[in-house]
């Protein structure tokens, strides 16, 4: 059921984080655009993590939502604050990040610019985003402001690096984080390629996420190391999926062989359903030529 009670519902998944929470929580506070709702999913934390938030929500700075579950990883609580969201668009924030005070101001501002008959077409809005020092992490896009959609922007223009995407609370719905069952992480890229087949996104070239890495417990080195099903995954969804760009950029399909067997192997599944689970005999006579190179990552 609909329930469109603010304009945003800024998201944060979080596990064994209230040392970082403090970050959003700050950010959100500083924003100049008021209409929104943080709504948090605890995943399961063993931490201080309740009292932290317990503490935050008692200042009453604006509306905030708790939602606790076991640990199951950020695939499950995105399909949970997904459906629990109260705002028109949905805009994650990962427990260890920050943002600029103009963030949700400028979001708004440059979904409004789409004139209402095309926003039919649209599912959000994408941003830039910089590290803690200042770097910019990732290509820019094509041109100021432009739209786009993100099957284009990977492999027709190459663009690498992290964006930040603000995206229709009802669109997510309908294309929730497949594979919740595979891995306790898979890339939130996965949804946002699905979502491409069908809409637009509206690029702006402006920095509006801290992107905080390089910190020896951050979410981003835990994720190369303890996520092979969810990296597998990903991989096999370019491979099944994506292949109709191909002609644009080889090079990153033929890695993507490579690096799914090379996950499959690190997350122990058996040779006989990593070739079941590509479609077509072709794609699973080129993972048998793969092999080779992706075991020798592996030893």
């Amino acid at each position: 059921m609909k329930d469109d009670r603010y304009t945003f519902t800024v998201f944060t998944a979080t596990y064994n984080r209230a040392h970082t929470l403090h970050r959003v929580f700050e950010s959100l506070r500083a924003q100049t655009f008021r209409d929104f709702e943080w709504l948090v999913v605890d995943d399961g934390s063993s931490d201080a993590t309740q009292a932290v938030l317990e503490a935050f929500r008692s200042q009453q700075c604006f509306p905030m939502r708790v939602i606790r579950q076991d640990h199951r990883g950020k695939p499950t609580a995105f399909n949970r604050g997904v459906q629990e969201a109260k705002g028109m668009m949905f805009l994650p924030l990962d427990s260890d990040d920050a943002c600029t005070p103009r963030a949700l101001e400028l979001f708004h501002q440059y979904w409004e610019s789409i004139p209402h008959d095309e926003r039919k077409r649209f599912s959000g809005v994408a941003m830039l985003c910089e590290d803690q020092y200042g770097k910019a992490i990732g290509d820019p896009f094509p041109w100021e402001v432009s739209d786009s959609d993100v099957l284009e922007l990977k492999y027709v223009y190459d663009l690498k690096g992290e964006k930040w995407i603000c995206c229709l609370t009802d669109i997510l719905r309908v294309f929730p984080f497949p594979g919740a069952h595979v891995a306790t992480f898979i890339p939130e890229s996965v949804v946002y390629t699905r979502i491409a087949r069908k809409y637009k996104i509206r690029c702006v070239n402006q920095v509006l996420r801290i992107y905080y890495r390089n910190e020896p417990d951050s979410i981003t080195n835990q994720r190369r190391i303890v996520a092979p099903s969810g990296k597998a995954y990903a991989h096999l969804e370019r491979l099944n999926c994506h292949f109709d760009y191909f002609r644009y950029s080889p090079r990153k399909f033929l890695l993507s062989f490579v690096h799914y067997v090379r996950f499959c192997i690190h997350g122990n599944v058996s040779f006989t359903n990593m070739l079941l689970q590509a479609h077509g005999w072709w794609r699973r006579v080129m993972l048998l030529i793969a092999f080779p190179v992706a075991y020798w990552f592996v030893v």
